[in-house]
C-alpha cells in the first residue's frame, strides 16, 4: 500500500516557511543596517576613508603616515580601491553614507544568497529547498552582523560569485550522471573573461583574492566514480578517476597572475601570507590582541551559539557529501578550518556554503518535495527593503565613534600634537585630526613595528602598571592623552594637565619638557 502525497498546497508551504523565517531575521537586520549606528561604530570605517582621502586608486599612500610612533613604516593598503569612495562619501553625507553603505551591502548579500539558495538554472525542487534551508542558516547566524559597512560587505559578493559562475553556471551534470566532472561543458571564454576581471577588482579591493583563485583550482579537478563497481552488489569498490578541467585550470592561473596587476606587487601576496601564518611579529601581535584574528576555541561559546550551530550543520552537510560531491565538500571543509582558526572567516564559510552544499543537502531530503521560487525571493526580501529603507529615511545621521563629545576635544588639539588615544579610536582620530594632530596606533595594524603596536594594545588593557605607563609615553613622545575617564592610563598621569572633559572622554597634556626629552 502506497502512502498518498501530500497536496500542492501543503508542500509548498514549507518553502513559504522557510522565507518567512529568512525575511523575519533580514529585516532586523535591515533596521539595524538603515538606523546607522553599528555602522558608524566601526573602528576601521574611519582608517578606510583617511587612507582614501590622501591618497587614489592608482596612487595609494604606502606608508604609516598617519602615526607618530612610525610615520615611515612601509604600508600595503590592500583595500584602496574602497578608500575614495569612503572618502567622497563620508565628506559629502557625512555618517549617513556609512548606514547606507551597510544597508545596500546587507540586502545586497541577501538577494544573493536567495540567487544562490534557488540555484542559477536548478529544475530540481529538492535543491530549491535545500538552498532555502542553508540561506535560512546562514541568515540567522550572520545577517544580523551584516549591519557594519566594512570593506568586507562588498568584498564578499566576490567569492559568492566565483562559485556561482564556477559551479552553478550551468548543467554540471553528465549523460551518465556525474555531477563533478562536467565543468567543460558549461565553462565557456565569456565567463573566463568575468571571472578574470573580478579577480583583479578583487586583489585591488580585498586582501582574501587568493581564495578566488583557489576556488577555481579546486573546481578544476574533477572526481568521478561513486565508490561501487556495477550495481554494488559484489561489495567491491572501483578506482575513482580525477580529471583535470583545462579552462578552468587556465582561468585560475589567469586570475593568479592578474593579482599582480596592483599598486603594490609582490608586497601585498606577502602581507596576505603573514596574515593567514600570523608569522610576521607584527601580524602575531594581532593574532594576539586582535579578538576577531583568534581562534573560536579563544572564545565564550555562550556568546556565538547560532554561528556555532550552522557551523556544525554546514560540517556535517559537507562530510556527508564527501562521496557524492567531492570538490564542493572539501572547498567547505578547508573554510571551515579556515573559520575555526580564525573567527573572522566564519561568516565566509556559512555565506559560500549556501551554493556550494545545495546539491549535498538536496540528495539527503525525501522526493515530492517542493518549493515555490522567484515569490519565496520577494517574500524573503521585501520586509526587509522596506523596513531598512523606512529606518534609513526617518532616522537621523548615526553618531561616529566617539560620539560628539570625542571630537569636541579633538578640536582642542595643537598643531603637531602627537596623541595617544584608545587603538580602537585611532581611525577616527586620523579621519578627524590629521594632518594637525598624528595618533599612536590606530586599527590598521599591519603598518606598525610589533613592538610599538603591543605597547598600544596593552596600554589599552586594565591592569597596567603606573610607572610603565609613564614610561612608553616619555619613550614615545606623547604630548597629549584622549582617553575614557577612568582608565589606567587616565588615572596614572597625576602630572599632566588637564585640559577638558567631554563626556567620557578627557583630554590631558604632557608636562612642559617631558616629550622634548
Amino acid at each position: 500500500m502506497t502512502a498518498m502525497a501530500p497536496a500542492r498546497g501543503g508542500r509548498d508551504w514549507l518553502g513559504v516557511g522557510l522565507a518567512v523565517g529568512f525575511g523575519l531575521v533580514l529585516a532586523l537586520g535591515a533596521l539595524g543596517a538603515g538606523i546607522g549606528e553599528v555602522a558608524a561604530q566601526d573602528p576601521d570605517v574611519w582608517w578606510v576613508a583617511a587612507a582614501g582621502r590622501l591618497g587614489s586608486i592608482l596612487h595609494p599612500i604606502d606608508t604609516n603616515t598617519f602615526s607618530f610612533t612610525a610615520p615611515e613604516h612601509a604600508w600595503v593598503f590592500h583595500e584602496h580601491l574602497a578608500g575614495p569612495l569612503y572618502a567622497a562619501g563620508l565628506g559629502a553625507l557625512g555618517t549617513s553614507f556609512l548606514a547606507a553603505l551597510s544597508l545596500v551591502g546587507l540586502l545586497g548579500t541577501a538577494a544573493f544568497v536567495l540567487f544562490t539558495a534557488l540555484g542559477w538554472r536548478a529544475p530540481d525542487e529538492r535543491e530549491r529547498l535545500a538552498g532555502l534551508l542553508l540561506a535560512l542558516a546562514w541568515c540567522v547566524a550572520v545577517g544580523l552582523h551584516g549591519m557594519n559597512a566594512r570593506v568586507t560587505i562588498l568584498a564578499r559578493l566576490l567569492p559568492l560569485a566565483f562559485v556561482v559562475l564556477t559551479f552553478d553556471g550551468g548543467s554540471t551534470t553528465t549523460p551518465s550522471g556525474d555531477r563533478e566532472s562536467a565543468r567543460d561543458v558549461s565553462f565557456g571564454r565569456g565567463r573566463a573573461i568575468v571571472l578574470v576581471v573580478l579577480a583583479w577588482i578583487w586583489a585591488n579591493l580585498h586582501g582574501s583574492f587568493p581564495l578566488g583563485v583557489a576556488i577555481l583550482a579546486l573546481a578544476a579537478i574533477g572526481i568521478s566514480g561513486d565508490g561501487r563497481s556495477g550495481d554494488g552488489s559484489d561489495g567491491r569498490t572501483a578506482r575513482r578517476r580525477i580529471t583535470i578541467s583545462r579552462p578552468l585550470l587556465l582561468t585560475s592561473l589567469a586570475c593568479a597572475l592578474v593579482s599582480f596587476v596592483t599598486p603594490h606587487g609582490l608586497a601585498l601576496h606577502g602581507l596576505v601570507a603573514d596574515y593567514l601564518t600570523g608569522g610576521a611579529d607584527t601580524l602575531a601581535v594581532v593574532h594576539e590582541y586582535v579578538r576577531e584574528f583568534q581562534p573560536l576555541w579563544a572564545v565564550d561559546p555562550s556568546t556565538i551559539v547560532p554561528e556555532l550551530v550552522a557551523l556544525v550543520l554546514v560540517t556535517t552537510i559537507a562530510l556527508l557529501g564527501v562521496r557524492s560531491h567531492p570538490t564542493r565538500a572539501w572547498l567547505v571543509l578547508g573554510l571551515v578550518v579556515l573559520a575555526t582558526r580564525n573567527q573572522r572567516h566564519l561568516p565566509l564559510a556559512l555565506l559560500l556554503a549556501v551554493p556550494l552544499l545545495r546539491p549535498v543537502l538536496a540528495a539527503w531530503l525525501p522526493r515530492g518535495l517542493r518549493t515555490p521560487t522567484r515569490p519565496v525571493a520577494v517574500l524573503a526580501l521585501a520586509p526587509a527593503l522596506v523596513l531598512g529603507l523606512v529606518a534609513f529615511v526617518r532616522s537621523p545621521a548615526p553618531p561616529p565613534r566617539g560620539g560628539e563629545s570625542f571630537d569636541a576635544l579633538v578640536a582642542r588639539l595643537p598643531e603637531g600634537a602627537r596623541v595617544y588615544a584608545p587603538v580602537d579610536v585611532g581611525g577616527r582620530l586620523a579621519w578627524a585630526a590629521f594632518p594637525h594632530a598624528r595618533v599612536f596606533a590606530d586599527p590598521r595594524n599591519d603598518c606598525y613595528p610589533a613592538d610599538v603596536l603591543r605597547e598600544a594594545y596593552e596600554l589599552g588593557r586594565p591592569g597596567q602598571d603606573r610607572e610603565w605607563i609613564l614610561e612608553v609615553l616619555a619613550r614615545r613622545r606623547v604630548t597629549h592623552v584622549l582617553d575614557r575617564a577612568g582608565t589606567d592610563v587616565a588615572r596614572a598621569l597625576d602630572d599632566w594637565t588637564f585640559l577638558a572633559r567631554e563626556g567620557e572622554w578627557v583630554l590631558l597634556a604632557a608636562p612642559v619638557g617631558l616629550a622634548r626629552r
